[in-house]
């Protein structure tokens, strides 16, 4: 990923030292013209948790290919709500 958003109920201070101490190996993002930080705290706090759940769902509802998340299992008899490997 271009960038790693800290986020959630965690207390801000604490996802700010936990944003400084992280060791990040060597990556691809890794660029002498990088602009954006690899690590980020999210702005606005516990509340960016349910703006990125709500983002994840409206994303999934207008992708072309929502429908085809779930036709594979369906197809093969499979319980869409057990193992895992749907995709979002």
């Amino acid at each position: 990923p271009e960038t790693v958003v800290l986020g959630g109920l965690a207390p801000p201070a604490l996802l700010e030292r936990l944003a400084g101490a992280a060791e990040l190996p060597n990556s691809v993002s890794a660029r002498k013209d990088r602009v954006t930080p690899r690590i980020v705290v999210a702005r606005g706090g516990q509340h960016a948790v349910l703006r990125g759940a709500a983002a994840l769902a409206v994303s999934g509802v207008l992708s072309p290919r929502f429908g085809q998340i779930f036709t594979a299992k369906r197809q093969r008899g499979g319980d869409l709500l057990k193992g895992g490997d749907i995709a979002a």
